[in-house]
């Protein structure tokens, strides 16, 4: 095929292979165009179920005209084959960017690319086309995080039985990505898109499909059908939990309880967007906290504690040192109190008291001092013994 000519357009070289048939690289020879060439493989074109479903492709193709979706030029039917001359992207599949990565896409990331995509359904859907087939495989990350949606082989233009090619009762699609209702082989409509991006979302975040550990067709379709999908924050991590609700609304087994349409599909994008601001600060928070050294306590926390018992026990020490020498000197209260019950304190008893009470107090204070805490007490403690002392103590005494 390489140097053949198709209309104006010259075949350059190999760029894919699948099951139906090759594509490959054109140019017009003109101006220059690249395009994409598919090419109906030879030993298919003469079975007429498969040029049918070649056919189709063109005409979904031709109903489609959409940035996210990969244009037709031409469509050519020769005796030696069946071509579609279409658009050429420069961009890489799904499938093979997300075996590139070394850490998966941010999610923020991976939610703009899936809008993109859904923006490109949306459009699908509303024209009546369901694509049947959707997968990573079949969407290209173009530059700027563009998207193109290719491979309507075997779309289907829903209320038209021309594009219909698959008998109720048979089973369409790639196994990993099907819908429970493409596993019963039942009528299918966009719903069952919406279940594969669903999918096809999960893979993009977590960079595998949800069935990866299994190899038998029959345990996948019965996990399609009867379980949902192993959840994102088992394997991702609890920063996947808002995206992941996302992600179940869209995969739900019965169609009624999934999004009805690709727009309330991003709206829910839209919706969790602007949700996490606050959560996403607490979580941001939450993680800073728990990365954050554990305060080591304070040593000097004891040596707060004891000196604040010292420094009251000093204050209410000289306090009661104070009010009785002062009530004893002056006031002969106290004093005959004690004469009546037998106990006689004189003075130097109310200076040891005082002594007493001005040592822990000024101890109190030492170490309160030392951790910044409140030295009220003590320093009143401290003056309040002084005064306690000077009343009673022979002050001549102190010069002799």
């Amino acid at each position: 095929m390489i140097g053949k000519q198709l209309l104006n357009y010259k075949i350059i070289s190999l760029i894919g292979e699948g099951g139906m048939g090759n594509v490959y690289l054109g140019e017009h020879v003109s101006i220059g165009r690249k395009v994409a060439i598919k090419v109906l493989l030879p030993e298919l074109a003469s079975n007429e179920e498969i040029r049918s479903r070649f056919k189709n492709e063109a005409s979904v193709m031709a109903h489609l005209q959409h940035p996210g979706i990969v244009g037709l030029y031409d469509y050519l039917d020769q005796e030696d084959g069946l071509y579609l001359i279409m658009e050429y992207v420069e961009g890489i599949e799904f499938t093979d960017l997300l075996k590139s990565l070394t850490e998966p896409l941010s999610i923020d990331r991976a939610k703009e690319i899936m809008k993109k995509v859904l923006s490109a359904f949306a459009y699908a859907h509303k024209n009546k086309i369901v694509h049947r087939d959707v997968k990573p495989s079949n969407i290209l990350l173009a530059k700027d995080d563009d998207v193109k949606v290719l491979d309507f082989g075997i779309a289907k233009l829903i209320g038209n039985s021309q594009f219909n090619l698959t008998k109720t009762g048979t089973q369409v699609g790639t196994v990993y990505y099907m819908s429970p209702e493409q596993v019963k082989a039942q009528e299918l409509d966009h719903r069952s898109d919406i279940y594969s991006l669903g999918v096809t979302f999960y893979e993009l975040l977590a960079g595998f499909f949800p069935y990866k550990s299994m190899t038998s067709e029959y345990e996948i379709y019965d996990k399609i059908v009867r379980e949902p999908l192993l959840p994102l924050t088992d394997t991702m991590g609890d920063a996947y939990a808002q995206v992941w609700e996302v992600i179940q609304k869209a995969t739900e087994k019965d169609v009624e309880d999934r999004f009805q349409n690709c727009d309330e599909f991003i709206a829910a994008l839209d919706a969790e967007e602007s949700k996490p601001v606050v959560e996403k600060k607490t979580a941001q928070a939450e993680k800073e906290v728990k990365a954050a050294p554990t305060p080591t306590p304070e040593p000097t926390s004891k040596v707060k504690v004891k000196g604040r018992v010292m420094g009251r026990l000093g204050f209410f020490l000289s306090l009661i040192g104070f009010v009785w020498g002062i009530d004893m000197r002056y006031v002969y209260t106290l004093e005959n109190l004690m004469y009546r019950l037998g106990v006689y304190i004189g003075k130097y008893e109310i200076i040891g008291l005082c002594s007493v009470a001005v040592i822990i107090s000024i101890i109190g204070l030492v170490r309160i001092s030392k951790t910044k805490g409140k030295k009220g007490l003590a320093i009143v403690g401290i003056i309040l013994g002084l005064i306690g002392i000077v009343l009673w103590y022979d002050l001549e005494f102190l010069f002799d």
